[in-house]
């Protein structure tokens, strides 16, 4: 057995002792070429990212919309008919997403539906600027005029 007084531990010299300066940096890398990378979209709680929608979600809300603007024309004419076919708007538009989903019959009509449903917007569009005008000159029935809104009288020169 060997007596701990008879070891030596070895020394360094004070020229190969660590410095206190930090270490030297990694050499810098060279600039990429392009475009820089995109950031990506926000997950959600279930590990999706957030992007466009899907093709049910997208055909939903447009029949939606579609629905809910029937459901405003109507009302116009018969307000609790109306006030009917807006609340089961959002009902009827899934069920039509849905069945749309397991149907490609079903899917291609009801796109061409809504697709002819926004040159509808465009004219009812044209029809609140068009209806009170022609109305204005006496070229409609007192009664077609005024289910229109129009501006107070004194904005009207």
């Amino acid at each position: 057995m060997t007596d701990l007084a008879d070891l030596t531990v070895p020394t360094v010299p004070d020229d190969k002792l660590p410095a206190d300066t930090p270490p030297t940096p990694p050499p810098p890398t060279p600039p990429r070429r392009g475009r820089p990378p995109k950031d990506k979209p926000p997950a959600d709680a279930a590990g999706k990212t957030a992007g466009r929608p899907s093709v049910q979600a997208r055909r939903e809300a447009r029949a939606l919309a579609a629905f809910g603007q029937v459901g405003l024309i109507v009302f116009a004419f018969a307000p609790a008919d109306g006030a009917v076919i807006m609340s089961g708007a959002p009902t009827l538009a899934a069920s039509f997403a849905k069945l749309a989903e397991v149907n490609p019959s079903v899917a291609k009509v009801l796109d061409s539906t809504l697709a002819a449903g926004v040159w509808l917007e465009v004219l009812g569009a044209i029809a609140m600027i068009a209806i009170p005008i022609a109305g204005n000159h006496g070229l409609l029935p007192a009664g077609l005029v005024g289910m229109i809104p129009t501006p107070p009288a004194d904005t009207v020169a």
